[in-house]
């Protein structure tokens, strides 16, 4: 099946859905049984939808997994083109240096005597040298940087200092990032090399502290209904976050104040924003309409 865009993922996952549901607006595995050749085949098919582990697989999440598989194979397409392109303008380097060197050897054995030829290349090599001297030493520590280290591909969500943006495209000397707010970063590979990268692709499932200030006088027994409420919300997304929230008294300020910290932890990494944007969102507003019921200032 050809999948060119986000709206065609979107579509072919109710297509799959429709066709597979009969009656519920569930399935089950033993919707994918027919389909496959062992139950054990069914049962990693089936896996790859059901990312909560409750047994069952929702329209929402058929089609968040379809649309994230075409985004990684996007990626993956777009990674492969610029190693690609980087690779050709390698080769087309080292086919100069090839040519250089041949001309030389030729000169040797065909042209004028060795040391004359040496001498008259040597200078020749100590001119290029001053000029492009800069040039060939950023580049190689620009492969270096590419082929070694290899800190990301496009596609990948990447944290270069405390700025989130997604890498866009990846050149010999540059790379070009996109910001949340749609702008293209061009960034030297020489100065990057230099920094610290978080790649949120590449990290396991992630999680968050929320830092809240209560009342030095706020009874005990109202902060442990708090933490109640926050832990039948994340009972209710297991999709989003691993049940049990983190609930710690974390200190206390001049008499006055309760520092407690809310730990989430997610069951993905934040390389879709999409669910830990809308598991974040939920989780501050229960906090909010908790905090109120509950009379905790």
């Amino acid at each position: 099946v050809d999948i060119n865009s986000n709206s065609r993922a979107r579509k072919l996952a109710n297509k799959l859905f429709d066709a597979l549901q009969g009656t519920r607006d569930y399935l089950t595995m033993r919707d994918f049984i027919p389909y496959f050749n062992t139950q054990k085949d069914a049962q990693k098919a089936f896996a790859l939808f059901d990312k909560d582990g409750n047994g069952d697989v929702t329209k929402k999440e058929m089609r968040d997994r379809i649309i994230a598989t075409y985004k990684e194979r996007r990626a993956l397409n777009a990674s492969l083109r610029d190693m690609s392109q980087i690779v050709g303008k390698l080769d087309k380097i080292l086919v100069v240096i090839s040519v250089v060197l041949i001309a030389i050897f030729c000169s040797m054995v065909f042209g004028q005597s060795p040391a004359a030829s040496l001498v008259s290349f040597g200078t020749l090599f100590v001119a290029w040298s001053f000029i492009f001297g800069g040039t060939l030493k950023n580049m190689f520590e620009c492969l270096i940087f590419l082929f070694i280290t290899h800190p990301y591909d496009a596609g990948d969500q990447v944290v270069v200092n405390g700025v989130t943006m997604t890498v866009a495209k990846v050149r010999v000397l540059s790379t070009v990032f996109t910001r949340g707010d749609g702008q293209y970063v061009c960034a030297p590979n020489i100065t990057l090399l230099g920094l610290f990268i978080n790649n949120l692709r590449r990290s396991p499932p992630q999680n968050e502290t929320v830092v809240m200030n209560f009342d030095f006088y706020t009874p005990e027994a109202k902060l442990y209904q708090l933490k109640d409420r926050l832990n039948q919300l994340l009972d209710q997304y297991p999709r989003i976050f691993v049940p049990g929230v983190g609930f710690s008294l974390d200190n206390i300020l001049d008499a006055n104040k309760l520092v407690v910290n809310l730990s989430l932890n997610y069951k993905s990494n934040w390389q879709n924003g999409g669910p830990r944007a809308e598991g974040r969102n939920k989780f501050m507003m229960c906090l909010r309409n908790a905090m109120i019921e509950l009379n905790i200032k």
